[in-house]
């Protein structure tokens, strides 16, 4: 549960930067607009009415992962004393992930909202300079599918999947 916490909060941080109604260079593309959305994750309720804020919604719900795997890892622990201390090994775990972006809009221009706001997401997730940030804590190899609409009768409604792979320390007790 911690893990899912710490990686949601993760996410959101980096979905935040981006999602803020402001354009943003994007790899070699400069000005990308971004719509002001709003984030929501597992089952958190989206604002209503949706229209009355920004009108677009992401949600992000967590898959179940699979594919645990644990290795042993060097690493060089801090300088102390000014020497950096030798070399251990730590514990390490890697686990594949899924996730759901549930894109909705509602109001005027929904649709277009919603497959902007969706083909946006699935840009960035899929643009590995972008996600470099995220790889440094621990969200590796990011992957997105293209948007696919969904149909809803309260929303314009977009479904954006993405998978990564998180690498964690074990923590043990000796």
């Amino acid at each position: 549960m911690a893990l899912e916490k710490t990686t949601l909060a993760l996410m959101q941080e980096f979905l935040a930067n981006y999602f803020d109604g402001q354009p943003h260079d994007v790899g070699a593309n400069e000005d990308v607009p971004f719509p002001l959305v709003e984030l929501k994750f597992q089952q958190s309720a989206v604002t209503q009415p949706l229209d009355a804020g920004p009108g677009v919604s992401i949600t992000m719900v967590w898959n179940e992962g699979s594919g645990n795997r644990k290795f042993w890892t060097p690493w060089t622990p801090p300088a102390t004393g000014g020497t950096p201390g030798p070399p251990e090994l730590q514990e390490t775990a890697f686990t594949r992930v899924s996730w759901n972006f549930w894109v909705r809009a509602n109001g005027t221009n929904a649709k277009a909202n919603a497959r902007a706001a969706a083909d946006a997401l699935s840009g960035l997730l899929g643009n590995v300079g972008e996600t470099r940030a995220l790889a440094q804590k621990g969200i590796h190899r990011v992957r997105s599918n293209a948007p696919r609409a969904v149909a809803d009768s309260a929303y314009s409604l977009r479904l954006v999947t993405a998978t990564a792979m998180l690498r964690y320390p074990i923590l043990s007790q000796v």
